[in-house]
């Protein structure tokens, strides 16, 4: 992020990009790209804290 953008919206942005990734990776477990576990192995490293 650009040092001047507006604290309030770190919290939206940061969500609306791990929804986007939770997408992908939906996405990519239902056309069969990785495992189930693959994903969730994905997803245990971005989930958020």
């Amino acid at each position: 992020m650009h040092r001047c953008y507006p604290d309030d919206e770190l919290i939206k942005v940061a969500r609306t990009f791990l929804a986007g990734r939770l997408a992908d990776m939906t996405t990519a477990a239902s056309a069969d790209a990785y495992t189930p576990s693959e994903v969730d192995t994905l997803w245990q490293t971005v989930k958020p804290a």
